[in-house]
């Protein structure tokens, strides 16, 4: 793989070199793929389970448990997540991670099996314009070849027991690959790019549709103009607004902590200033889709001199 490092003056480019898997010599030879024109739906799908949203939280993957609930006597999701790879320790899966998979999710639902890892980016960050560095397509290609390689035994039983009282249910549990994929060539508008080939639907997008827990947003509202925090950014507060919105679940507060913020954005011990630049990300976000109707209004709340929270008054059904 070329050195980045040796490269700085190279802002933008397509000729880096995806490294063959380990995983992949298990696999028969990928063929060479062709994609036609790229489209962008306007409105890009989004995971509401709480599993998806508690994989980044989790310290140690391989014991896997959380409370589907905050009431007492909530079941839980337990399980693990192993590694078809040797690692000095077992990776977590940061935010980032995820909006790389909601970005893969999206392509799969849009019929795209073949890829390039700008074209993740741009789906994840919800961009079709955006130029994608040489450090931000290496950050999906790191992302990727971690996911890829985590092997995920989880019991979901209570989850379907939620969503299916009517029916006999005995044990659910996810059993597989956090994503299928393999290096491969993809051939977009003549040029032939170092890319990938989606061999099956990501499992946490098959399971969100099993449990009815996908919603979508207009994508103008979700796009990142300045990287993964912004995209970030505009993924968390989109799907706290779903669960606002939804009527099933009764509990869903419209107050959002600014800590909550921060930890989805994978932004840790924020100083002062960092604090105000993501306050004034939160404000003009808020103010966009207020503008544009998805929102009544907001207003940030105070605790003692220092912003801690931000209060959102939206639409109800």
């Amino acid at each position: 793989m070329m050195n980045m490092e040796n490269d700085k003056h190279r802002k933008y480019t397509d000729e880096w070199t995806i490294e063959q898997h380990p995983l992949d010599a298990e696999l028969e030879p990928a063929p060479e793929l062709t994609q036609n024109l790229i489209e962008y739906p306007d409105a890009m799908l989004l995971h509401t389970t709480r599993l998806s949203r508690e994989l980044p939280r989790q310290l140690d993957l391989f014991e896997i448990n959380f409370p589907l609930s905050r009431r007492k006597d909530s079941a839980r999701i337990t399980g693990s997540i192993t590694m078809q790879e040797v690692y000095d320790q077992l990776p977590n899966l940061t935010h980032e991670d995820m909006l790389f998979y909601i970005g893969i999710s999206r392509l799969w639902n849009e019929g795209y099996k073949s890829f390039t890892p700008q074209l993740v980016y741009r789906y994840a960050i919800a961009n079709k314009n955006a130029r994608v560095t040489a450090k931000q397509k290496q950050q999906v290609i790191d992302s990727l070849s971690k996911m890829r390689s985590m092997y995920l035994t989880i019991d979901v039983t209570p989850e379907y027991v939620g969503m299916y009282k009517k029916m006999d249910i005995e044990e659910i549990q996810l059993d597989e690959n956090l994503v299928y994929i393999r290096g491969a060539k993809v051939t977009m508008q003549g040029r032939t790019y170092e890319g990938y080939e989606l061999l099956k639907q990501p499992v946490l997008d098959r399971y969100a549709q099993d449990l009815k827990q996908i919603t979508y947003f207009d994508r103008d509202l979700l796009e990142g103009t300045s990287g993964t925090e912004d995209a970030l950014l505009n993924k968390y507060m989109a799907e706290r607004l779903a669960s606002m919105e939804n009527n099933r679940n009764s509990i869903a507060s419209n107050r959002i902590l600014l800590t909550s913020i921060y930890e989805a954005m994978d932004v840790h011990s924020p100083n002062k200033d960092k604090r105000r630049k993501i306050k004034n990300k939160v404000d003009s976000l808020l103010a966009s889709w207020k503008n544009k109707g998805r929102i009544t209004n907001y207003e940030f709340v105070k605790k003692g001199k220092a912003f801690h929270a931000v209060d959102i008054v939206y639409k109800k059904g």
